[in-house]
């Protein structure tokens, strides 16, 4: 459906449910459903294709597309019971861009936004909400470096970390899908690395295995720090189902007798030393540790132990140290 006709004068808004004008007129909270991206988006989903619901809502889709859409601006401001600058600087900062004007209709297009957005879309729309002119001109990386100033990598030179931490801000601006954002909430950014995971390699986590080895410090939410450590534990990006199967493999075979009333848990062994670092308790020896090199790649040797050797997989690994299968 486009727009058609200039619109007549702004009648009152009796055609509209009221149930929809008190969502669309209230305040805004930490709820998506109560911000800018979602209202417009519930309004176009009841215009769907009947133009006489546009008119009434000041805005429709573009019928041949899938993510333009278009707005009367004063009509549209009436129905949220907003100021006009008001819906220029929602548009402008999250991401909608003008493509078009014609006569009083404004046509816009966000490339998250579409008919079939769904509530991680207008969460992801938020976090990539354009930032100050200040923080536009800013080196992303530069913002980013501190944050990981703290990861801790055994095994590795001051340059292979450094190139290291340049992949972590690669792969998380990718991820996010937008720079200078620093945390995303653990089920929307499950999702971005699932969906990139599967796109790419065609991994599918029945189990939620990513989600158990992704740890965060705070509840609910990944940082780049966190993403940090997942890498540096199972690194490099394309390469983590592969290094997490191998390591899942064995827990079930290392000290049974640890395991005895618990099932094998997936960071049990995860150190708190070396982020790469994976810490095996051994009977009355103290501990044996061994180190994931988040640069190697799953086909080479990418585990090496605190004796400077190394295997290429965990499976080999477990068989070079019977001591790590031996009960207690």
């Amino acid at each position: 459906m486009d727009a058609g006709r200039p619109l007549p004068p702004i009648p009152g808004l009796d055609g509209i449910p009221d149930e929809l004008i008190n969502h669309l007129r209230k305040r805004s909270n930490r709820k998506e459903d109560s911000r800018f991206p979602y209202k417009v988006f519930a309004l176009l989903k009841w215009v769907g294709y009947d133009q006489n619901r546009a008119n009434l809502a000041g805005c429709g889709w573009v019928s041949d597309s899938q993510n333009e859409f278009y707005i009367h601006k004063p009509r549209l401001c009436e129905v949220l019971n907003v100021k006009l600058n008001t819906l220029n600087v929602n548009l402008k900062t999250l991401g909608f861009e003008q493509t078009r004007k014609v006569g009083e209709h404004s046509y816009f297009k966000n490339d998250i936004f579409s008919k079939n957005s769904s509530q991680q879309d207008f969460e992801r729309i938020r976090n990539s909400r354009c930032k100050p002119d200040s923080l536009m001109h800013m080196n992303a990386k530069a913002a980013y470096f501190p944050l990981l100033e703290h990861i801790q990598l055994f095994m590795m030179d001051e340059k292979a970390i450094s190139m290291f931490k340049k992949e972590v801000i690669q792969k998380w601006e990718k991820l996010v899908g937008s720079p200078l954002i620093f945390a995303v909430s653990i089920p929307v950014f499950t999702k971005y690395l699932l969906n990139s995971i599967q796109d790419s390699l065609g991994y599918h986590d029945e189990n939620n295995t990513i989600q158990q080895v992704l740890v965060g410090k705070t509840p609910n939410v990944v940082t780049i720090f966190d993403f940090a450590v997942f890498l540096a534990r199972f690194g490099p990006f394309d390469n983590v189902p592969y290094k997490i199967m191998q390591y899942q493999q064995i827990l079930h075979i290392i000290q049974p007798d640890y395991f005895m009333f618990t099932a094998p848990s997936l960071i049990n062994y995860f150190s708190s030393t070396f982020h790469n670092c994976f810490s095996f308790k051994i009977s009355q020896t103290g501990e044996y540790h061994c180190y994931n090199l988040p640069l190697i790649s799953s086909s080479a040797a990418y585990l090496v132990d605190e004796d400077g050797v190394y295997y290429k997989s965990w499976e080999k690994m477990v068989e070079a140290n019977h001591f790590l299968t031996q009960r207690g």
